[in-house]
């Protein structure tokens, strides 16, 4: 979808600026996933110890974990491009319609909720995960 057909409150500029945030989230997310894939079959698997071990490991983990989180963003951002081009609007929230702030995409553009109901969906997370 060409950015300055999607509907919302904020200006065309801002628009284009947050849909090219996703996009650029996805590519560069998607060339640290192949940094960090390099990186992780690099980790040398001979040891001439158990320290060695342990710290190719914690390497193995740790490189895991941040390909995972990379992936995490990158499904996050085609989530929200593909809601912008499903819905043809950028910048409602999702629970209750209002418009979010440019401030608040432009900090976290794949969000879907207004600080309010976000609040209210933690709230209830914290409530529901110590019931």
């Amino acid at each position: 979808m060409n950015p300055t057909d999607i509907e919302s409150h904020l200006s065309a500029d801002q628009v284009r600026i947050i849909y090219s945030d996703l996009q650029n989230i996805i590519t560069s997310g998607q060339n640290r996933v192949k940094v960090l894939e390099g990186i992780f079959t690099q980790i040398d698997g001979s040891f001439s110890d158990a320290v060695d071990a342990a710290d190719a490991n914690n390497q193995r983990t740790e490189t895991l974990a941040d390909i995972d989180r990379e992936k995490q963003a990158i499904r996050a951002a085609q989530r929200a491009l593909g809601r912008i081009d499903e819905l043809g609007e950028l910048g409602y929230c999702s629970e209750c319609d209002v418009d979010i702030p440019f401030k608040r995409l432009k900090i976290a553009p794949t969000t879907t909720l207004c600080v309010d109901c976000k609040q209210a969906q933690e709230k209830f997370q914290r409530i529901h995960r110590h019931a």
